[in-house]
């Protein structure tokens, strides 16, 4: 491209920018879906494309709030009451997962057409509250423990460790919690695996008589040092 009477090469990147009153360069935004997410850059249309051809969803749309300055990714869909993006969001790396899945009858549009994103936004606030008022005690205890080892906001009985950005260390990290917390070698590794959503993880807890106060109160003396049962690993 011509600059300064020079030819130089230049990258489509998507980026929008403006030059200011000083003559520097200043970013507004993207011309496309691609977003910035905990240091990521995420196609979110090539994701939604992804999901819509998940079996049972007939459409979807994914967005990003911020809470107590992180950012979240959401993701809201129509199709039937059986079906599930799970499946296919448990495959991506971490990062590329959504906060929270919430199925809606409708997705809504502007007097253009186009998909409300904000609208949609307000419309997922009231069932991802109500989700978080409708925890027992005990998932609500699960719900911190969770939100402090992962360092997000977990508020939803169907919330699943893995696609809230826990990966193998987290959750060792997490079993090495449980069985210094009492559970000793009878919990590893393979019961977080097959107990991953937040309401089975309560389950498994109680089973083994571990109260989530007791684990808050383990995570929070770092002094003491947990060591990992062989049954974990």
């Amino acid at each position: 491209m011509p600059y300064r009477g020079r030819l130089l090469r230049a990258y489509r990147t998507g980026d929008r920018a403006r030059y200011d009153e000083q003559g520097r360069l200043r970013f507004i935004g993207r011309g496309d879906g691609q977003v910035k997410l905990n240091g990521y850059r995420l196609d979110l249309p090539a994701l939604e494309q992804r999901l819509r051809r998940q079996p049972g969803i007939l459409d979807c749309a994914l967005l990003v709030r911020e809470r107590n300055g992180v950012k979240q990714l959401l993701c809201a869909w129509t199709g039937k009451a059986d079906a599930s993006p799970q499946a296919l969001l448990r495959q991506l790396p971490t990062w590329q997962r959504p906060h929270a899945c919430v199925r809606v009858e409708a997705l809504p549009l502007t007097a253009h057409g186009k998909l409300d994103r904000a609208a949609l936004l307000r419309r997922l606030e009231e069932p991802l509250e109500r989700c978080a008022s409708a925890l027992d005690p005990d998932q609500r205890g699960c719900a911190q423990l969770w939100s402090e080892l992962l360092g997000c906001e977990v508020g939803a009985a169907d919330q699943d460790f893995f696609l809230c950005g826990g990966n193998s260390l987290l959750a060792l990290q997490l079993v090495a919690l449980c069985q210094s917390a009492g559970a000793g070698a009878n919990l590893g590794l393979a019961d977080l695996q097959a107990n991953s959503r937040l309401d089975q993880f309560s389950r498994l807890l109680r089973s083994h008589g571990l109260a989530p106060e007791r684990l808050l109160e383990r995570a929070a003396t770092p002094e003491q040092p947990l060591v990992l049962s062989r049954s974990a690993a």
